[in-house]
């Protein structure tokens, strides 16, 4: 069963509504999907612990942000660049924490952050 969630309607959009108060009891879903949207929340550090509530023990969570050098890009606002060490910060506290990072890119594409309950991370376009 997929419920999709954005700040603005469109298409697979089910709820309108923001990530730092999501509509959902704790432990709700057994995989979550956050992508290409950190960036965009002015307020990304109250979107992760929401993400994390709502995800049941052993669940996934799946996130992708981009890295420096992204180009910008509005949707309706751009806000943020992650690195991989601001990546560990946000999930600092939770075991089995790893950082890959995958591919040298002259610009940094996404970095994909897979918290797969205890937290694996894999940063795309960060210099290994």
């Amino acid at each position: 069963h997929y419920v999709g969630v954005d700040v603005r309607l469109g298409k697979n959009v089910h709820l309108r509504c923001s990530g730092h108060a999501l509509p959902f009891h704790a432990e709700s879903f057994d995989n979550v999907l956050c992508l290409d949207t950190l960036e965009h929340d002015h307020a990304f550090w109250r979107t992760v612990p929401e993400l994390l509530r709502v995800l049941r023990k052993r669940g996934r969570l799946v996130i992708t942000v981009p890295g420096i050098g992204f180009p910008k890009h509005d949707h309706p606002s751009d806000f943020y660049r992650f690195t991989a060490e601001a990546v560990r910060w946000m999930f600092v506290g939770m075991k089995r924490v790893m950082v890959k990072a995958v591919g040298d890119y002259a610009w940094a594409p996404p970095m994909t952050i897979i918290v797969n309950g205890y937290a694996a991370i894999f940063a795309h376009g960060v210099k290994r």
